[in-house]
């Protein structure tokens, strides 16, 4: 089950819609969306970090501990990889809209530690068709 580090689940509204993503709803999108699909596509043990930066600045941490997948709000320790970028170029990767490959070749989006981990999420999101299903917070 994916559990969260934040309680701002509250508020929330459904989406059908990749624009109206955003880098807060990718993260904490309920339970029942992202979890199945974390705990399946990292390896038992696994912590992947993002350190974003632009107009959705931010740490989580997606980390899957005995199967179950969660999202915790900053940078766990120790991290298995860590993705470092801006959230226009991670939404952008999420979303199809950019190569995921030429943003790391440029240096748009830095990996430290196993690049594998972070294609393995970006493969799993965009193939379960996940995406669709995030929820916006509303304001």
């Amino acid at each position: 089950m994916l559990t969260f580090c934040v309680d701002w689940l509250t508020g929330l509204a459904w989406r059908d819609t990749k624009s109206s993503m955003t880098v807060l709803s990718f993260f904490r999108a309920a339970p029942e969306v992202l979890g199945p699909v974390l705990a399946a596509a990292l390896p038992a043990g696994v912590c992947v970090g993002f350190d974003l930066t632009g107009d959705e600045p931010g740490r989580w941490t997606v980390e899957n501990r005995g199967g179950a997948a969660s999202v915790l709000d900053g940078l766990a320790e120790p991290l298995d990889c860590l993705l470092r970028g801006t959230s226009e170029d991670f939404l952008d990767v999420l979303k199809g809209g950019k190569v995921a490959r030429k943003l790391f070749m440029s240096g748009a989006i830095q990996v430290e530690g196993d690049i594998g981990l972070v294609l393995l999420l970006q493969r799993a999101v965009a193939r379960e068709g996940v995406l669709d299903r995030v929820v916006s917070p509303t304001r």
